[in-house]
């Protein structure tokens, strides 16, 4: 008789599995909320905003004239605002999704992913006073969601991308944002709820994730972290900077008649939004990561160029007009003109200036090696000794590429 030997079956991994249930829970608990926010919105856009405090699917009365002129209902106002709203939202999660999906193992990227969940979580919650309709249960759910995120983004940032505290010792400046946020959302009344406090707990925390991301970058960091470091900054930084210009749009006059503004205005503020999501996906995925050397460069170049320009049209406009009124005694339409070409023929010149500046000043390293290269061409051109040609190739190799060993070739004669 023989016995029969167990079969080794193999275990497995669960974490996945846990992780994308926890996921998925806290995805449905939002979706809950954001139905709610919907109904919400398309209730707003029924009645009339009284000025200042307007709700986001509120008309004005102009603007309600505006649409039963054209013979509309301003629930298509709302059912707008809340389409945009809703696609915000769906791309957070779908990029939560993609990175779980392809990076279910790595703590870091799922960390990721929650963050970006959650971080949906905290701008629906600050909505779900206004859905009464919500159970206790989910409303509750949720703040702790707000609370949860809220406390973490910080963190988050202080430890992106390679999960690390290093260094370990300005973690205790985020301990009174964490504090300060609780406060917020569950004694909103207290004064470490009030603006005071909020100001100082986020220049602590916020001076803490610069300091150690300037020590990690300099000392820490290996190369493809570096580059998922610049992605999350320079989408942070975007975001930010284009949201309050977005803002800007605000304090447009048209903004109480048109309701076409507001909507531009939302699309506009939402779309800055998806920067965020999209630069920490890109990072966690490291999907071409180096590209974003570039992407900075051209920042750089275009940003300063169109600021110069700008800066040179107001100038020769003023500086026309003020000339004209001293010889003709009134303004001409010909300084507009003069203003337009004198911008038109310095863009060119002011490009490539500003290009070779931001080069030699951020990027070094390009810098010298495209002069090296530009004066290997003139000695490939001119030279005529094999052996003098030879030794500048390999001082080029050895200053652009920096290789441990070079050496140049030669085919024999006879071949």
């Amino acid at each position: 008789m023989i016995a029969a030997s167990p079969i080794d079956i193999p275990r497995r991994n669960l974490l996945p599995l846990l992780v994308q249930a926890a996921w998925l829970a806290i995805s449905a608990l939002l979706a809950i909320v954001l139905v709610a926010r919907v109904r919400e919105l398309l209730r707003e856009a029924q009645t009339i905003c009284v000025m200042p405090n307007c709700q986001p699917a509120q008309l004005t009365a102009a603007q309600l004239h505006w649409f039963n002129g054209l013979g509309l209902n301003p629930q298509y106002y709302g059912a707008l605002i809340a389409v945009l709203f809703v696609g915000m939202n769906a791309v957070y999660w779908i990029l939560a999704g993609a990175i779980i999906r392809r990076r279910p193992a790595d703590p870091m990227a799922l960390f990721s992913a929650f963050m970006l969940v959650i971080f949906v979580g905290t701008t629906i919650g600050s909505f779900t006073q206004t859905a009464p309709g919500l159970p206790g249960l989910v409303q509750t759910l949720t703040t702790i969601l707000a609370w949860a995120g809220g406390s973490a983004i910080p963190v988050y940032l202080y430890i992106f991308p390679g999960g690390r505290f290093a260094p370990r010792w300005p973690v205790v400046f985020l301990i009174p944002w964490v504090v300060q946020i609780g406060f917020s959302e569950f004694v909103p009344d207290s004064a470490l709820a009030g603006d005071q406090a909020a100001a100082i707990a986020t220049v602590l925390a916020f001076a803490a994730v610069l300091g150690a991301h300037v020590y990690r970058f300099r000392r820490v960091s290996g190369p493809v972290e570096r580059q998922q470091t610049k992605w999350v900054v320079y989408g942070i930084a975007a975001a930010i900077i284009g949201f309050q210009l977005a803002t800007l749009l605000y304090s447009v006059p048209a903004m109480e008649t048109n309701p076409l503004l507001p909507v531009i205005t939302a699309a506009l503020l939402f779309a800055f939004l998806l920067i965020i999501p999209s630069v920490i996906t890109i990072a966690i995925l490291r999907y071409h990561l180096y590209e974003i050397d570039v992407l900075i460069n051209r920042t750089l170049v275009y940003g300063s160029l169109t600021l110069c320009l700008a800066a040179l049209y107001i100038v020769c406009v003023v500086g026309l007009q003020a000339l004209f009124r001293a010889v003709i005694g009134q303004s001409s339409d010909l300084a507009i003109a003069v203003s337009t070409l004198a911008v038109a023929a310095a863009f060119s010149p002011a490009r490539l200036r500003l290009q070779r500046l931001i080069d030699r000043r951020f990027y070094r390293h390009k810098y010298d090696a495209a002069r090296t290269l530009a004066a290997l061409q003139t000695t490939l051109r001119n030279e005529i000794d094999l052996e003098a040609l030879s030794d500048a190739l390999v001082s080029v190799l050895y200053e652009t590429v920096q290789p441990a060993v070079a050496s140049v070739w030669l085919a024999d004669e006879g071949r």
